[in-house]
């Protein structure tokens, strides 16, 4: 798992991402993360020399699916290879000075976390 200070964060996940959720540490507080990524597929894997992971890529033209579901059955059925998820989130002004976890689950074979354009390690 990921910590990191909460803040407006714009999230941009590289890979497959099935499921997420954003907790304030053993607090019940949730975000749902499921509905409503930006996707788009990256066959011929440019999408790090472009910079879709920047905070101000303009991905206005990406469709839109959701995580939980994989992305064959959300209109990508040949789709082999990488994808690009991204996600804008609004973290409750109340969690400041608190740690926030992300949890997710469902990643097929590897993925890369952004948020506000920094790639986590």
């Amino acid at each position: 798992m990921k910590r990191f200070k909460p803040l407006t964060a714009k999230l941009i996940i590289f890979s497959l991402l099935l499921a997420a959720s954003c907790i304030k540490n053993d607090s019940p507080k949730t975000i749902d993360l499921t509905k409503n990524w930006k996707f788009s597929p990256d066959k011929e894997n440019i999408g790090m020399s472009e910079k879709w992971y920047a905070v101000d890529f303009d991905d206005s033209k990406w469709n839109t699916i959701d995580a939980g579901k994989d992305w064959e059955t959300q209109g990508y059925p040949d789709l082999d290879g990488y994808g690009w998820y991204r996600k804008t989130v609004e973290i409750p002004a109340d969690w400041e000075g608190e740690e926030v976890w992300i949890n997710f689950s469902g990643v097929n074979d590897s993925y890369r976390l952004f948020i506000n354009g920094k790639l986590l390690t």
